[in-house]
């Protein structure tokens, strides 16, 4: 039995990017910023993902750089032989679900906050880059 399971909470590292394939189907590809403790350091690490149809349309027109986002999916690797003859491969995520929390941007402050029901100030782990 094999399983391909992946499951990521973290920020969106960059604004989504929406594009249609010709047959019009919806794919956006974007980076999830993911936070780690290694030997009591934080690290943060960063990792490519993509999505389709109603979960890129989603994560395209409701995310953006900072917003906190969980998704659910699986590992796909692409391979190929660059033009040197080298082979190649990248992994990434591809997202089937996915969850935004909904974030407010005061305009006296760049730090998100949480809505609706606890107005929880959220870490933006993108401060002071």
């Amino acid at each position: 039995m094999s399983l391909n399971v992946v499951a990521l909470t973290g920020w969106l590292a960059g604004d989504p990017e929406l594009r249609f394939t010709q047959s019009g189907k919806a794919l956006t590809t974007f980076q999830i910023r993911v936070r780690e403790r290694v030997s009591g350091e934080v690290k943060f690490d960063y990792h490519d993902c993509q999505a389709w149809a109603n979960t890129a349309e989603y994560i395209a027109n409701h995310g953006v750089k900072g917003t906190p986002i969980e998704i659910k999916g699986r590992l796909s690797v692409d391979r190929w032989v660059a033009a040197d003859g080298t082979k190649r491969k990248a992994t990434k995520v591809v997202a089937e679900s996915a969850e935004l929390k909904k974030t407010e941007v005061s305009d006296n402050s760049a730090e998100p906050v949480e809505q609706p029901e606890t107005m929880t100030p959220i870490v933006d782990p993108f401060d002071g880059e």
